[in-house]
């Protein structure tokens, strides 16, 4: 009889082993996924930060079309960008607080991506009148920002323009991995509060957005998935949220 008692332990071993090994292989499948990033809609976000002509918009929301111009004197819009994870921000050249911080830290996250053409940075002047493309392209060198040349393919056309510094070539249009905007002033405010929202809403239907005394001041940025939906938020001056920022990116890309 000592055989099978043998036997039928050795089974016993067996079977919790293969249950362990089972679990082991199920357990790091589950935590190798990539983590799902929320999609988020107006009715997700603080009730402050949302437009009074947004708040009732629970599914489907994507950021909005724009015309702008970057630091190259190219005329840029949505299509430019498509196909490509974007992180947004807005700032302006002279500040020496938060933006200085802020862009400081989107160094870095260029720097990690800088050979990443999926993935796009766009930085939006709130100051257009000071920030003209002569003043944006000199910023763009002090942040040590090359020109990156994109292929041109099929589903990712890109708009001439007979304003541009450097011209596209039959294969490539530059159009950067850290991209710097100036435009009017009402189109830069109206995606700040009504497309990405990043800065608090006034709470006026009639308010005039982007007015001479207006004035968007914040450290918000926001990562978009390629399909233009909003993924996430982070403080562009904590650092811990810009490791956050730099990990989601990742996921987005990886989900292709």
């Amino acid at each position: 009889m000592l055989p099978l008692q043998e036997n039928t332990i050795m089974l016993r071993v067996i079977g919790v082993l293969v249950v362990f090994m089972g679990g082991a292989i199920l357990a790091y499948f589950i935590l190798s996924q990539p983590k799902a990033l929320p999609i988020l809609n107006p009715v997700d976000l603080q009730i402050d930060m949302v437009d009074l002509t947004k708040r009732q918009v629970g599914m489907g929301h994507r950021i909005s079309d724009f015309n702008l111009v970057n630091q190259d004197g190219q005329s840029v819009s949505l299509a430019t960008y498509r196909g490509r994870v974007k992180v947004v921000d807005f700032f302006f050249t002279t500040c020496p607080g938060i933006c200085k911080t802020m862009n400081d830290n989107l160094s870095t996250i260029y720097k990690n991506f800088k050979d990443e053409d999926r993935m796009v940075i766009l930085s939006h002047t709130v100051w257009p009148e000071v920030d003209s493309v002569p003043v944006l392209r000199e910023y763009a060198t002090k942040m040590g920002v090359r020109e990156t040349e994109i292929t041109i393919t099929a589903d990712r056309k890109v708009p001439k323009t007979n304003h541009s510094t450097h011209p596209s070539s039959a294969s490539g249009y530059k159009i950067g991995q850290w991209v710097f905007l100036t435009g009017e002033k009402k189109e830069l405010y109206r995606l700040a509060r009504q497309s990405y929202f990043v800065a608090p809403d006034k709470d006026d239907p009639h308010y005039d957005h982007g007015s001479e005394n207006d004035f968007v001041h914040t450290e918000m940025i926001a990562l978009v998935d390629t399909v233009g939906r909003i993924r996430g938020y982070y403080d562009g001056t904590s650092e811990e949220e810009m490791v956050q920022l730099e990990q989601d990116i990742e996921t987005l890309l990886k989900k292709g």
